[in-house]
């Protein structure tokens, strides 16, 4: 029994708060409760780095399944559209942790897509540039698609923002990066990506 009238104190609310949030990551991943997806994680898991691992790749994917499916638009519900970027974020929090150069690269490439989709140029634009630069700083760690990407991305969002001059400028690097790709079949991802609307009538 609670003093003061029966109200939970602020512990018991954190509590709460934990039991709560943890039964929903729970639910989401397909576990009937947080220890049963713990249960799991300790054998399949065993190291923290794994858990960042883990999660930053399922909230990659739940991203990217989104975006492949169009499920998202500025118009969209409020609560749609802060799930995807809190996804996004989430994502990038996890590579972080334990993730390579790369990794952190892409992470921030996917968070200026789902920025751009949901109607935030600026913040798409922050890290369209964060990606680009993370890139070009550590271009040994990269694959030879990483580029391209980062400018796909980087043009998108200054196209958003309306910096039409420099998006086109951008476009024509994200398409030469593109062409210089060895594999043909990471070439059409690429260039798959590049064709993806939305330009905001850049052609």
């Amino acid at each position: 029994m609670e003093e003061l009238g029966d109200r939970p104190s602020l512990e018991s609310l954190r509590r709460a708060a934990d039991g709560t949030s943890r039964a929903a990551v729970a639910e989401h991943y397909g576990f009937s409760s947080w220890s049963a997806l713990m249960a799991e994680a300790g054998r399949r898991l065993v190291a923290t780095e794994d858990l960042h691992q883990w999660f930053g790749a399922q909230l990659n994917n739940e991203v990217w399944r989104a975006i492949d499916a169009a499920a998202v638009s500025p118009g969209s519900d409020s609560d749609d559209k802060d799930e995807l970027v809190y996804a996004a974020f989430a994502s990038a929090h996890h590579w972080r942790q334990i993730g390579t150069r790369a990794n952190q690269a892409r992470a921030e490439h996917l968070i200026s897509r789902v920025a751009t989709i949901v109607g935030l140029p600026d913040l798409a634009l922050r890290h369209a540039t964060r990606c680009l630069e993370l890139v070009e700083a550590h271009a040994g760690e990269m694959e030879d698609w990483d580029l391209g990407f980062a400018l796909e991305a980087l043009a998108r969002a200054q196209m958003a923002c309306g910096r039409v001059d420099e998006a086109h400028e951008t476009l024509q690097r994200a398409r030469a990066a593109t062409a210089a790709i060895v594999d043909s079949g990471d070439r059409e991802i690429v260039e798959g990506e590049l064709a993806r609307e939305p330009w905001f009538g850049m052609t």
